[in-house]
C-alpha cells in the first residue's frame, strides 16, 4: 500500500493537475444527485514551502518508519541553512533558517508532499461525506450536503472544517483566509437557499462565489464551463495575432505549425478532459478560434473552409482533441496508472491480446447531470473506440494508433 494519500496529486508519478480536477469534479457531481449540493472551500496557504517546520517534518518522517541513519541524513539536509538579502553589492548579515524547504531542490517538493500527507490522511477519514484534495499546496475541501438535512450537515461541516484547520495549525502552515474561496456545486435544477450566501472561517466572512479558478481552470457552480471557455478564448487571441504577424514577415508553414502546437494546441488541450464535455454551443467560440489560427498558419482568407485541411497537417479539431485526451485518460485509468480514486469506480479487467470488445458498463444513475461525470465520459469515449485500439497494451503505441484513427475519420 502506498504511503501517500490518493488525494495528493502533486509531485507524484501518474498524478497531475488533470487528475486533481477530475477528482474534484467527480466527487462534486456525485454529491449533487438527489437534491443535494457540495460545498467547496479552496484554501490559500500563504508561502507554504517557506513555512514547513523542520521539527514537525522530522517527526513525521520518524513516524513514517524512516530509520535513524536516513533521519539523520534528512536532518543534515535541512539544517545549517542561512539566508541573506542583497541590495546591489551590499549583503546583509547571514540569518539562520529553521523553517522552509530549499526552493529548486529535488527533495523539496517530495518532502512537502510527505509533510502535507498527514493532513490528507487524517482529514479524509473524518467523515464519508468529506473529501480533501491537494495538488502540492493547492488544497480543496469538499463536503456533500444532503437535501433532506441541510442545517444538520452544515453544522457537521463547520466542526470538520475546524478540525482540518487545527491540523494546519499543527503543521504551522498559515492560511490566508481572505484569499480563500467558497463555492456551492449544485445541479442547474436546484435552487440554493439564500441563507447560504456566506460562510464564516476563522472569524472571517467568506462570500459564496459563482466560480473559482483552480489550477488554471475556472470551475462554476453548475459545471457549464461558460466562464472558462470565455477566458480561454481571450487567451487564444494573442497567439493567433502572433501567427498572423509571423506569416506577414515570411515565416514558413512548418515554423507556423510548430508555433500553433506550442501556443494554440497547448492551451486547448490543457485539462480538456475536465471541460471538454461542455455543450457544443459553449465550445463553438473555441472552435472558431482554432480554425482562425489554422487559417493564419496556411495563409487562407477569413471565409475559406479549413476543416478539411486539419487531417492533412496532422492536427486534430477540438472535438477530436477531446476524444484523444479522454481516451488516453481512460487508457491510463484502466491500466492502473492513475490514483485508485479514479480507477476503482470503473469495473474493468486488463485487456488481453485477443480481446476485441472491451466495453465498460455505464453506472446505473445516468441522468443528464451525472453524465457530466469524468468517469462516465471515460466510459463513453472508451466504448466508442475500435476493438484493435482497446486491446493495445503499450501506451506509446496506443497514442500513435489513436491519433492516426482520429485523423482518418
Amino acid at each position: 500500500m502506498s504511503y501517500f494519500s490518493d488525494c495528493q496529486h502533486g509531485f507524484l508519478r501518474g498524478r497531475s493537475s488533470e487528475t486533481a480536477l477530475a477528482d474534484i469534479k467527480e466527487f462534486s457531481i456525485g454529491g449533487c444527485i438527489d437534491g443535494g449540493f457540495v460545498v467547496g472551500v479552496f484554501l490559500d496557504i500563504a508561502k507554504a514551502f517557506d513555512c514547513v517546520s523542520h521539527c514537525v517534518l522530522l517527526e513525521i518522517l520518524a513516524k513514517a518508519g524512516v530509520d535513524l541513519s536516513a533521519l539523520n541524513w534528512f536532518k543534515s539536509f535541512l539544517s545549517d541553512r542561512v539566508i541573506r538579502v542583497a541590495d546591489g553589492k551590499t549583503l546583509s548579515t547571514p540569518h539562520n533558517v529553521s523553517i522552509g524547504l530549499a526552493q529548486g531542490s529535488v527533495l523539496g517538493p517530495f518532502l512537502f508532499v510527505v509533510y502535507l500527507n498527514i493532513m490528507l490522511s487524517v482529514s479524509n477519514g473524518l467523515n464519508p461525506d468529506l473529501k480533501v484534495i491537494s495538488f502540492a499546496d493547492d488544497t480543496t475541501i469538499l463536503f456533500r450536503v444532503h437535501g433532506q438535512r441541510v442545517s444538520e450537515d452544515l453544522m457537521v461541516f463547520d466542526r470538520l472544517l475546524s478540525k482540518i484547520l487545527d491540523i494546519f495549525d499543527y503543521l504551522k502552515l498559515a492560511l490566508n483566509v481572505k484569499k480563500t474561496q467558497v463555492i456551492l456545486f449544485h445541479s442547474p435544477r436546484l435552487t440554493v437557499p439564500l441563507t447560504l450566501s456566506h460562510f464564516v472561517v476563522r472569524d472571517t466572512v467568506l462570500r459564496v462565489s459563482h466560480s473559482v479558478t483552480c489550477l488554471g481552470v475556472i470551475l462554476d457552480s453548475t459545471f457549464n464551463w461558460q466562464m472558462h471557455t470565455k477566458a480561454l478564448r481571450a487567451k487564444l487571441l494573442f497567439p493567433i495575432a502572433i501567427i498572423h504577424r509571423l506569416r506577414r514577415m515570411g515565416s514558413g508553414e512548418s515554423v507556423l505549425l510548430m508555433i500553433y502546437r506550442a501556443l494554440i494546441e497547448s492551451l486547448l488541450s490543457y485539462c480538456i478532459t475536465i471541460w471538454g464535455s461542455a455543450p457544443r454551443e459553449t465550445l463553438r467560440s473555441l472552435e472558431v478560434c482554432q480554425k482562425s489560427a489554422m487559417r493564419a498558419v496556411l495563409g487562407m482568407g477569413p471565409r475559406e473552409s479549413v476543416s478539411r485541411l486539419f487531417p492533412e497537417k496532422g492536427v486534430l479539431l477540438l472535438n477530436k482533441l477531446y476524444v484523444q485526451k479522454m481516451s488516453c485518460f481512460a487508457f491510463r485509468s484502466l491500466h492502473g496508472f492513475l490514483p485508485s480514486s479514479l480507477t476503482s469506480a470503473i469495473p474493468f479487467r486488463l485487456p488481453q491480446r485477443n480481446d476485441r470488445h472491451l466495453n465498460i458498463p455505464l453506472i446505473s444513475v445516468c441522468s443528464n447531470w451525472s453524465m457530466k461525470s469524468p468517469l462516465n465520459q471515460v466510459r463513453i469515449t472508451w466504448n466508442d473506440l475500435p476493438g484493435e485500439l482497446k486491446s493495445e497494451l503499450c501506451e506509446r503505441k496506443f497514442k500513435r494508433s489513436l491519433k492516426k484513427h482520429l485523423l482518418d475519420q
